[in-house]
């Protein structure tokens, strides 16, 4: 019995008789495709208000295993109910600003040049974005998004809007431009690294290497000096907010006078909101990422929500958002409901 055992396994392997299975394919580097992250937790019932602290799955361009680049958000604004976003593999998202149903609306390879979309910006009630070499208007909430008709022949990596004209901080250039609807550009400062902020009809930038900060619209001036390697910057109608990347300052600089009424050390502020009476930002507050917000007048700092990493931030009427949540989740807080983790009374410094 066993011989026959023996004679029967070696006909088998000679002749190759047992199922055989298909070779591997070879690894390939990825188109843009859609892959839609799986909800944490049940969706909420039909007008149910959503929590205080909700996290929403990011859709994302697929990413093969051994492929050595990670999914980011770039770019994030907020707009009649939506988000939008932009991701590291130059594609444009959509979804409701409470979570649901993500739509891919563009990306790199739906034109020639590879397009790459990054900057964001909610300009004349509609979405912009940057692209390589233009800037693009997105329908919302399917689409089409449509490069302006003049190219700008270099990258704006940071857009803002004074509700009558679009701004874009440009990296080729290391310039502030004002574009036509056109889409062609007026130069309005030389500046290496500049960011910029908007707050009503007024236009602020900061210029990384020279240390300051002026308004480019309606009037162009220098609002302050001295202020060391900014690369963080809110304003509103009486105040920039400023932080240093040199010192870990968040400083609030007085439009009127140019003054420094306060300083405090906050551990990143590169992502600046201005909104009612608080200035918020994603930070580390003991040794961890959270989302802060930061009173107006100086005298108080929240800690709000716990974060996986730094992100961008958008806001609307309700809420905040940033895409810096656990697990590659936006985090949503509600600005009126939310109860704070932890509550500092800063000491503060006018400088």
């Amino acid at each position: 019995m066993l011989v026959a055992l023996v004679i029967a396994a070696l006909v088998v392997w000679r002749f190759h008789l047992w199922p055989r299975h298909a070779p591997p394919e070879p690894h390939q580097r990825p188109m843009a495709r859609v892959e839609l992250a799986v909800p944490h937790d049940a969706a909420p019932a039909i007008d149910a208000a959503p929590p205080p602290i909700a996290h929403m799955p990011i859709a994302h361009t697929a990413i093969p295993a051994g492929f050595p680049v990670a999914n980011f958000v770039t770019g994030l604004v907020a707009i009649d109910g939506r988000l939008v976003w932009t991701d590291n593999f130059g594609s444009i998202w959509t979804m409701p600003a409470t979570g649901g149903d993500a739509r891919e609306l563009a990306n790199q390879h739906d034109g020639p040049g590879f397009p790459e979309y990054t900057a964001l910006v909610v300009h004349r009630g509609a979405v912009y974005s940057s692209r390589i070499g233009a800037v693009a208007t997105v329908a919302l909430p399917g689409g089409p998004v449509t490069p302006l008709a003049k190219e700008t022949g270099d990258d704006a990596y940071q857009l803002a809007s004074d509700g009558t004209s679009l701004y874009g901080a440009m990296f080729d250039a290391h310039a502030i431009v004002r574009f036509a609807d056109d889409g062609s550009e007026t130069k309005l400062a030389a500046m290496h690294e500049g960011v910029l902020a908007a707050a009503g009809s007024a236009v602020y930038a900061a210029d990384f290497g020279a240390g300051t900060v002026v308004q480019l619209a309606p009037v162009k001036r220098t609002v302050a000096r001295n202020i060391p390697h900014p690369t963080g910057l809110a304003a509103d109608a009486r105040a920039v907010y400023v932080w240093s990347q040199l010192d870990s300052g968040l400083r609030r600089v007085e439009l009127a006078t140019g003054k420094v009424t306060w300083r405090i050390a906050v551990t990143n502020g590169d992502g600046l909101i201005a909104d009612g009476d608080w200035i918020y930002t994603d930070a580390v507050e003991e040794g961890a990422s959270a989302l802060l917000r930061v009173a107006k007048d100086g005298s108080e700092l929240d800690v709000l929500a716990p974060l996986d990493a730094y992100g961008r931030l958008a806001a609307d009427a309700d809420a905040i958002y940033t895409s810096g949540g656990s697990d590659g989740t936006f985090v949503r807080v509600d600005k009126a409901r939310v109860q704070p983790i932890r509550i500092v009374k800063p000491a503060t410094v006018a400088r």
